[in-house]
Formats: C-alpha cells, structure tokens, sequence
C-alpha cells in the first residue's frame, strides 16, 4: 500500500486506533534516527529477504584489490596466460 505524504498523520492516526497496543507514540530525537540508520539494511524484494549494507573497505582490503587488478592488466597486455 502506498501513502501519500500529505495524508500520513492521517495514517499515523488510523493505525494508532486500529493496534493500540502495539503502537509506541514518542517523540523522535537525534539518538533515534542514527540508531535506526545504524541497523538499517537492505530488503531484497524478489527474495523477501533482508541485507546488510556491504562492509566498509579497509585500506588494506583496498590496496589487495588494486595489485591484483594490476596483475591481471599486465599478464594480459603481455599475453601470459593465467
């Protein structure tokens, strides 16, 4: 179901009526929001599965990658084979 922008408090109410007990109505601060984007994750419609967002790379990681993609950029240019 989509919500239109301009009707979301109307929603917001609708649901708080429909499952009160299950509704926790609070201000939302600064901690909230970066502790929501913190475990925010990835939803993967065709499996209906969830996903972390890709590691960050190290320096180290990033320098591995770099010689290794150089490597095969120059075994190829000379023809070696791999």
């Amino acid at each position: 179901m989509k919500v239109p922008c301009y009707r979301l408090p109307e929603a917001a109410r609708a649901i708080a009526e429909t499952f009160p007990d299950q509704v926790d109505e609070r201000p939302i601060r600064v901690r909230d929001c970066l502790s929501s984007t913190r475990a925010c994750k990835l939803h993967d419609f065709e499996t209906g599965t969830w996903h972390r967002y890709p590691a960050r790379i190290t320096g180290d990681q990033r320098r591995r990658a770099l010689a290794s993609r150089l490597a095969l950029v120059s075994s190829t240019r000379c023809g070696c084979a791999l």
